[in-house]
């Protein structure tokens, strides 16, 4: 059963974050859906409140969303490609995968990092499929792309 103290405490620390009010309830049931525990919760909680307000379609966290992580996909596959057209489509087919369901990819996330890096580990692999890999120096160059961008202690800025 789920601490109500701290869902109380999360929503409040995402509201402080994102400035948006979500229901506990959407958040209660998406820590069901994906077996979060308290400790995740704890650890990203307010990444898991956005996420699960953007999965509902509420579109003030959609807008933070955008503002705070989308608008950044460029920065994320700086290694990958640089030519703007292709950089928007890699930007409008993360925007699709993430936010048009059933059930859109954004309510995948579960808490295992942060939501940043979930988002650039998306793009990363779209713009690998969209630019395409050969140029990368073989599978071994995309496995050390992908897995930089899953670490939340890679700066994206520094790697261009």
């Amino acid at each position: 059963m789920m601490d109500g103290e701290l869902l109380a405490r999360v929503l409040e620390q995402a509201q402080k974050a994102w400035r948006i009010d979500v229901p506990a309830d959407w958040l209660a049931e998406a820590m069901t859906r994906l077996a979060i525990s308290e400790d995740t919760l704890g650890d990203w909680g307010p990444d898991l409140v956005l996420a699960t307000a953007c999965a509902r379609g509420f579109s003030p966290a959609i807008a933070v969303l955008e503002r705070e992580y989308l608008t950044q996909v460029p920065t994320y596959v700086a290694r990958i490609c640089r030519n703007p057209e292709q950089l928007e489509e890699i930007g409008q087919t993360l925007r699709v995968r993430m936010l048009v369901g059933p059930p859109p990819r954004i309510a995948s996330y579960a808490g295992a990092g942060p939501l940043g890096a979930f988002l650039r580990v998306a793009a990363v692999r779209i713009a690998l499929d969209l630019v395409g890999k050969d140029g990368l120096g073989g599978d071994g160059r995309v496995s050390e792309l992908i897995t930089e961008a899953s670490d939340p202690s890679v700066d994206p800025e520094g790697q261009v």
